[in-house]
């Protein structure tokens, strides 16, 4: 039986990309391509999740803003919006929330804010889906960043893709998707609806 993907599974999947032997472990470790393989690695997972999916999006979660009014955010956010207070029209400005309508940082004065975040996660806490295409994507980055463009690999273009779809199959089945998260079918909808007329399909 196939093991589950790890990280250091991730790492052997890009070295063997090259011709390298296994590790047993990353500690420790400080051979270039090793360094190299970890460094692309992450790059894709950051590259892929910032995307944001349904594993590493939270939605109404919440926020308390600090004595001075501010929402210092986790250090692991890619991208954050306040759901609760839409008029603040917030965005992310470092490692804090601002309100592009109040252009400040200090205007949280109530006692709880509920936002809807994506965050980092690391690459052992991401779904197997996840993990496995980011494996391979990174093995193909990394062939083509030690061997050159034209060099032979493991994986083809087509395994890259066919890896993403399975991890998009997997993301539709968990994410608890209506008709109304697709903008077209929901303005189909609502234009059926036009009147307090419904039609029957």
């Amino acid at each position: 039986m196939a093991s589950l993907m790890t990280e250091l599974k991730a790492v052997n999947i890009m070295l063997a990309a090259i011709g390298e032997a296994p590790v047993n472990t990353l500690t420790g470790q400080s051979t270039a391509d090793i360094i190299q393989a970890q460094a692309i690695l992450d790059d894709v997972s950051h590259e892929v999740q910032l995307v944001g999916w349904d594993f590493n999006k939270d939605y109404d979660y919440p926020m308390t803003p600090t004595e001075d009014d501010e929402i210092v955010l986790p250090n692991n956010v890619l991208s954050i919006d306040c759901t609760s207070h839409p008029q603040l029209d917030t965005v992310q400005r470092g490692r804090k929330l601002y309100s592009r309508k109040e252009r400040t940082t200090t205007c949280f004065t109530d006692a709880e804010y509920k936002v809807e975040m994506v965050t980092l996660l690391d690459f052992d806490d991401l779904p197997e889906a996840a993990k496995r295409y980011i494996a391979m994507r990174a093995a193909r980055r990394f062939v083509d960043r030690i061997l050159g463009a034209e060099a032979t690999h493991i994986y083809s273009q087509q395994d890259e893709t066919s890896a993403k779809s399975d991890l998009e199959e997997v993301h539709s089945l968990t994410a608890d998707f209506t008709v109304f998260d697709n903008m077209d079918t929901a303005r189909a909808v609502n234009r059926s609806n036009v009147g307090g007329c419904r039609y029957n399909v």
